[in-house]
């Protein structure tokens, strides 16, 4: 093809990627015009996307997730066609990319699945490496344009394939860079020089590119993105969606993904993902990779410096009821293995115990431990940490009728004081996002899981056409926590909100993100920690749905219980509502969330497929969380099941892979949510 005026360039999406693949097209000569959501002070930068297809006869689109994509397909549409190839680089799931592919075709336009390998320096240098599909005549025409950014370009087949083998690419990438950050941890606490460990690395089969950039970056606390986590926990909880659609289970990719999130909820969402070794590895790092600098005073570790604000009782107190081996350990002069392991690594256990890890057993600390779900006698309840849930503030003359006619409950009961719980639908009545609502001074709270901080604004946004209704991101703005206490918290300064997050009185207390680390400490002087683990089996006992989990694109509201507390069926109407109000006059889904408890105590896991024996091994569902309840004394869990299977009482039989390649049936029992 000839770079000229007919054959423009457009591109759509200015961040890492589309800013390093725009200018590899500059130097090579190609005329390139650009559209950001977000207005950039770039070379051709115009005024929507239709524009763009006014100038372009090739449109790349590098935005962030399904929604996105399909949304910008949307707007591009009316200005489409036969002349036109619309190259999709997105990573999103294999049905959202023939969606788009259907929507450009429908104008008699052509569409080329393109995702990529590579991050920002291979953005910037020209080394992507893009996994196509399509129409082969197209593809050729798409070729010369891909090669301008590309050192390699691998061709998988028809549309959707080369989305599926990007996922599977990611899921690699995640896990290995998971299990680097786990392996720096080992040989740092067991003494050895990190150096020594990349050196190693560097001669084991088991190194690759990524981890030759992400390891030293790992080891020097430098995260500055690459490829950040928000995106590759989107990628990741892709695969587990295609995972569970499929009964397999994921057990490295859930893993993964759980470090992720945890990181998301830290707020470091645009951190590169190899922030995930920062569970892992101390504050500060030397520059030779050895052992960390941490301050003097930590080197004697204290009961009070274990964990600020929660009493500690002497470590002597239980040794008889240790293990004799463990008790031997310990003497009364500050001798001893475990006296040695407070001061060993310049506090390496502190460090560990900061970020909640349950050694109560061993250091008598009455921390919160997996699996409680009542507040510690001597405080006055609990808190847990909500920071990085994203935070929208809606404002304008239009926004209550604008909101009402967007999420499934009633905006108007919605207060300064009082929140409010909601689902935001598609026209198919399945979720887009799950959501709390609080009014304030000329606007309205929106907060929701860390996952959607792209997706939700973007969702909404498409419904603005000619209302006051401005959309603003203010998740780097606030922390906030969450209360479980009869009453609420008295903090100065500080928005509170009663919501009942967890089935129980709760309340979200807003701060600004500067005051964060001061609200904690007031905090943990009258209410107990709970940490992530702890907050997770108590959802579970609840049998409350967690967005990732329980609920997905793929969930209708009623499908996992959520109708009582977010659908208003006298609010008026709202996208999605025909399909709501249908199935509650039919009364019928084809799923319903229960509970489910192991008969033989064996743990569960999330994606396991649940069959019934009784139907001849008929497929009756999946897991979606589990957990061992202590409250109970059962390992349980949530799952979806098919109607006609789901009867509270019925026994199913969850399967789990052995790595003889059988699988073992684990019988279990319907139970009515909640477990308590």
């Amino acid at each position: 093809m000839s770079n000229s005026k007919h054959e423009a360039i457009g591109v759509i999406g200015l961040g890492i990627i589309g800013r390093g693949v725009s200018g590899n097209l500059r130097r090579k000569g190609f005329q390139v015009f650009v559209w950001n959501r977000t207005p950039r002070p770039v070379p051709n930068f115009v005024g929507s996307p239709a524009e763009l297809a006014e100038l372009c006869d090739y449109i790349q689109i590098f935005v962030s997730d399904d929604e996105a994509l399909l949304h910008t397909v949307h707007r591009l549409s009316e200005n489409l066609a036969p002349r036109h190839i619309v190259i999709g680089h997105s990573t999103v799931a294999p049905d959202s990319m023939r969606a788009a592919a259907e929507i450009v075709g429908g104008r008699g336009a052509r569409f080329v699945e393109a995702p990529f390998t590579g991050s920002k320096i291979a953005a910037e240098k020209g080394e992507l490496v893009y996994y196509t599909g399509g129409n082969e005549e197209v593809l050729r025409r798409a070729h010369p344009i891909l090669e301008a950014s590309s050192k390699e370009i691998v061709e998988i087949g028809e549309l959707g394939l080369a989305t599926v083998i990007k996922i599977a690419t990611n899921m690699v990438t995640a896990a290995s860079v998971q299990a680097t950050a786990e392996a720096l941890a080992i040989v740092q606490a067991l003494g050895v020089p990190l150096e020594k460990f990349v050196q190693a690395m560097q001669a084991n089969a088991s190194h690759s590119t990524t981890l030759a950039m992400k390891m030293p970056k790992m080891i020097q606390r430098d995260f500055e993105p690459h490829f950040s986590i928000k995106h590759m926990l989107k990628d990741i909880q892709i695969a587990n969606q295609l995972g569970l659609s499929h009964y397999l289970e994921l057990g490295a990719t859930a893993a993964a993904h759980d470090q992720l999130m945890e990181q998301m909820q830290w707020g470091r969402g645009d951190d590169d993902f190899s922030a995930v070794a920062r569970k892992y590895l101390p504050e500060t790092q030397s520059r030779d990779y050895g052992e960390p600098q941490l301050p003097e005073r930590e080197e004697q570790a204290s009961p009070e410096a274990i964990a600020p604000g929660v009493e500690a009782a002497p470590v002597l107190a239980e040794i008889s009821s240790l293990p004799s081996d463990v008790a031997a350990t310990i003497d009364s002069t500050g001798n001893g293995k475990v006296n040695e392991a407070l001061r060993w690594r310049g506090g390496f256990l502190t460090q560990l115990l900061r970020r909640g890890l349950q050694l109560r057993k061993l250091l008598g600390a009455r921390l919160v431990q997996r699996g409680m779900t009542q507040p510690l006698q001597h405080k006055e309840g609990a808190f847990l940490d909500l920071s990085g849930r994203t935070t929208l503030r809606v404002t304008g003359s239009d926004r209550l009728r604008f909101l009402n006619g967007q999420i499934t409950n009633d905006v108007r009961k919605a207060y300064e004081a009082v929140a409010i719980e909601a689902c935001v639908l598609n026209a198919k009545g399945k979720m887009n996002a799950h959501v709390f609502v609080s009014a304030g001074p000329e606007c309205f709270w929106i907060d929701a899981d860390p996952e959607l901080r792209e997706a939700l604004p973007a969702r909404l946004e498409r419904y603005v056409i000619a209302d006051d209704v401005q959309i603003e991101d203010d998740t780097d703005r606030f922390s906030i926590f969450h209360v479980l206490s009869q009453t609420a918290p008295n903090l100065s300064d500080c928005r509170i909100v009663s919501v009942r997050r967890f089935a129980v009185p709760g309340w979200d207390v807003w701060t600004d993100a500067a005051r964060h680390d001061g609200i904690s400490q007031q905090l943990l002087s009258a209410f107990d920690p709970v940490d992530s683990a702890a907050a997770e089996t108590m959802r579970i006992e609840q049998g409350i749905p967690r967005w990732g989990c329980e609920l997905t694109n793929e969930i209708i509201p009623i499908e996992a219980n959520l109708e009582e507390r977010t659908v208003d069926y006298e609010k008026g109407c709202y996208i999605g509502q025909e399909v709501i109000s249908r199935i509650k006059m039919s009364g019928q889904t084809n799923k319903r969330l229960r509970g489910l408890i192991s008969l033989d105590d064996v743990p569960l896991k999330a994606g396991m497929r649940l069959v019934s024996m009784a139907e001849k091994g008929k497929a009756a569902g999946w897991i979606t969380s589990a957990t061992r309840s202590e409250k109970i004394g059962k390992e349980i869990a949530l799952g979806y099941v098919k109607r006609g299977l789901n009867n509270p009482g019925a026994n199913l039989d969850a399967l789990a892979p052995k790595n003889s390649g059988a699988v073992v049936a684990i019988p279990v029992q319907i139970v009515s949510l909640p477990f308590l």
